[in-house]
């Protein structure tokens, strides 16, 4: 990667050959790289403006909400609205470490939405489950994700969230990947260095970009799952539908962003279909 072709910022902060830090490398120090959470990075502006825009919608339509005066489990209540607040929370954070190119740290930090996704279903059907949620101490015992999937008549893997905990939920090899790399010398393929990064991933690495295909996948499931919020607040069924065609809208354009990013246009034809399989069952259940 030439230096200058990319903001100081982004220059790696060490590279490591076989133990050695290279002598030729620019290092950025810890404290410069906590620093430049703070500031844009100006890097893929129409795809992070998308992103927010999607959830924006989602946000007003909680923000809107307010509890149903006839709903009689105080913990069903609290449960379903934390949960979606902290979910979409989740991955606004995680879309701000991706915009960095925190890769690996992304996929951590939005990984409890998918666990929010199941939840929420989950004490839509039952508001003891969402009591023993409140009151329990055991929690890592009632609430195993697996365990949750199988009460919801759904297998215990599930691979999208296998995903996002191989990739950075769990220091796995399959996320090893997803932040640094191996060079390879030209006059001899097997002559390789592993490249590993201390903070941001390359920017132009694609892991970068499908990491935010995944962010998009996670916070359209929860905007979907969102419309259980009528079972416990003043929020209707039409709101809901508005408020989730309107955030589809915004991830569309979202996708053709990451395709053009990608050179894949058949990426967002892909995820087109999937958006519209997603706005029929929207359809359906309104």
């Amino acid at each position: 990667m030439r230096a200058d072709r990319y903001p100081a910022k982004y220059h790696r902060t060490r590279r490591y050959a076989a133990g050695r830090m290279d002598a030729d490398s620019t290092r950025v120090g810890s404290h410069r790289m906590l620093a430049e959470l703070d500031f844009a990075t100006g890097l893929r502006t129409p795809i992070i403006h998308a992103f927010g825009s999607a959830a924006d919608e989602l946000a007003r339509f909680v923000e809107g909400a307010r509890r149903r005066p006839d709903a009689k489990s105080g913990h069903q209540v609290f449960a379903i609205f934390h949960l979606i607040t902290r979910g979409l929370t989740d991955l606004i954070a995680g879309a701000h470490l991706l915009n960095h190119c925190y890769t690996v740290q992304a996929y951590s930090v939005m990984r409890p939405a998918l666990d929010a996704c199941d939840l929420i279903e989950l004490f839509a059907a039952d508001d003891g489950e969402a009591s023993t949620w409140v009151m329990t101490e055991e929690g890592h015992k009632h609430f195993m994700p697996g365990q949750v999937r199988k009460r919801l008549g759904q297998k215990g893997h599930d691979p999208v969230h296998s995903h996002f905990s191989e990739s950075g939920g769990h220091p796995r090899f399959a996320g090893a990947g997803l932040s640094g790399g191996m060079r390879v010398a030209t006059d001899d393929p097997n002559d390789r260095t592993a490249i590993l990064c201390i903070g941001p991933m390359w920017p132009e690495h694609p892991s970068v970009l499908f990491g935010w295909l995944f962010a998009s996948n996670a916070l359209g499931l929860l905007a979907f799952k969102a419309r259980h919020l009528e079972i416990v607040a003043t929020a209707t069924a039409g709101e809901w539908l508005a408020t989730y065609a309107a955030l589809l809208g915004h991830l569309r354009d979202f996708a053709a962003h990451v395709a053009a990013g990608l050179g894949e246009p058949s990426v967002a034809q892909a995820f087109d279909e999937a958006l519209a399989q997603i706005g029929t069952f929207a359809e359906g259940a309104s």
